[in-house]
């Protein structure tokens, strides 16, 4: 009893050990969104490895290569869902594909943006009565305080 110095005796169960983590894996964990170029090429590699006869799940590649049970199902089948080479070009270096909500001012607000000298810097606020003035949608005198101008 009066012995300090010496070790614990060891324990019956030994905590679980986790396996190292590939090289190849992406850390999920408050990582960054996948570009949509970063997406096409792990779904390309996927449907490249089951062509060349493979035995390879979804689940298997999803944990290969770090991500999360059921991104990658996620991500192959929205992008086999797109539309036929030619309809419309996706830019592989966004991380979503969204529709502008207004289509109809979408080029004037772009024009404007690029008009400041730091785009950046614009106030979203700012940004939302440029919008509301275009659409005609009515304002209660937020333009002033934003700086704002009909342009």
């Amino acid at each position: 009893p009066g012995d300090r110095g010496a070790p614990p005796p060891p324990l019956r169960h030994s905590p679980r050990r986790r396996a190292p983590q590939s090289s190849q894996q992406v850390p999920t964990e408050r990582a960054g969104e996948v570009t949509i170029g970063e997406r096409l090429r792990l779904v390309e590699e996927f449907e490249r490895r089951k062509k060349f006869g493979e035995r390879i799940t979804i689940s298997r590649f999803e944990r290969e290569k770090g991500l999360k049970p059921g991104q990658f199902k996620q991500w192959r089948h929205k992008l086999k869902k797109q539309p036929a080479p030619g309809k419309k070009a996706i830019d592989t270096n966004k991380k979503r594909n969204r529709q502008p909500k207004y289509h109809q001012i979408e080029d004037v607000m772009q024009q404007w943006m690029a008009n400041h000298a730091d785009p950046m810097s614009v106030p979203p606020k700012a940004i939302r009565v440029r919008r509301q003035w275009l659409l005609g949608e009515p304002q209660l005198d937020q333009g002033l305080r934003c700086g704002v101008s009909k342009m």
